[in-house]
């Protein structure tokens, strides 16, 4: 059934109304702006001319024309047109203990995780220290690989002279 009030006290449930905008509807609930006589989705009985209503979200099933920034629950159906920006591997588990991934790793290197040789070989905007024998990492901790340079948030070549 669909119930009408004038000017709402309360937040309307869904299939009530008269909403003006989403705020005048339960949390999770969304006004449906009508035109004349349409139907009020996801709900039944006869609706007010000209009387919007509360209602639940109705999944679209056209794709949006602005990427989301949150995952998608399920994984789509179809292949994605255009290139992902972030790369599909990534070596290393993003954290600040020391990693050695191996010599020559196959994928982007994350933070704390070596062996690079080139800024090229870490991820994003990450650069590759390279050390001058057993030195440590910085903002790394644990015990580095003799030989083995690491990726790093800092910019190694905007250390300060000492």
């Amino acid at each position: 059934g669909v119930n009408i009030v004038d000017t709402p006290l309360c937040p309307l449930a869904a299939c009530a109304g008269d909403c003006d905008t989403d705020a005048d509807c339960l949390p999770g609930l969304l006004c449906f702006q009508r035109n004349g006589f349409e139907d009020v989705p996801g709900c039944t009985g006869t609706a007010t001319w000209r009387i919007d209503y509360c209602i639940e979200p109705v999944p679209s099933t056209e794709p949006s024309k602005e990427p989301s920034n949150e995952p998608s629950l399920e994984p789509s159906l179809e292949p994605s047109t255009e290139p992902s920006l972030e790369p599909s591997c990534i070596s290393g588990s993003e954290g600040t203990v020391l990693e050695d991934v191996g010599e020559t790793p196959l994928c982007p290197l994350a933070v704390c995780a070596g062996n690079c040789e080139t800024d090229d070989d870490c991820l994003g905007d990450l650069f590759c220290f390279v050390r001058n024998g057993d030195e440590g990492v910085p903002g790394c901790t644990g015990t580095a690989t003799t030989a083995y340079n690491y990726c790093i948030v800092l910019d190694p070549n905007q250390r300060k002279a000492s």
